[in-house]
């Protein structure tokens, strides 16, 4: 019964011109094994910048400046992470000291300021960058 299925796909394979070869699969499996491997995953160094009535005081920007220097000896990049309302003119400011990327949360829920809220943004973005150091004070 099997023999007889194995025939006919072989022989409708034909029809279609495709022929597969023992080798050819091995070498496709081979191919995406290697992509899979080889696939890039940046780290990154995840500084979390506290801010008080939509500023940031010396110490935020001391920590993104530490980070930045963790991150060159890691090679890197720095990702900064504010939550709450920051005006963007505040947000770029962070790039001056060393922040590749700034992940900006806005919500009404985290005026609050429920640390478990907190501690599950900064969960969420160390996961999402892929975090290999978190910095905060």
């Amino acid at each position: 019964m099997r023999g007889e299925r194995r025939e006919e796909r072989g022989e409708r394979r034909k029809e279609r011109g495709e022929r597969r070869n023992i080798f050819d699969i091995i070498i496709r499996l081979h191919c995406r094994c290697l992509s899979i491997v080889t696939k890039k995953y940046t780290m990154s160094v995840l500084v979390y910048t506290e801010n008080w009535d939509g500023k940031f005081k010396k110490l935020s920007y001391e920590l993104v400046s530490y980070a930045h220097a963790i991150a060159g000896m890691l090679n890197t990049e720095t990702v900064a992470v504010s939550i709450g309302d920051v005006s963007d003119t505040e947000l770029t400011a962070l790039g001056k000291y060393g922040a590749s990327r700034v992940l900006s949360v806005r919500d009404a829920r985290l005026n609050q300021l429920v640390n478990q809220a907190y501690a599950s943004v900064l969960y969420q973005a160390a996961v999402r960058e892929n975090a290999q150091v978190v910095v905060m004070a």
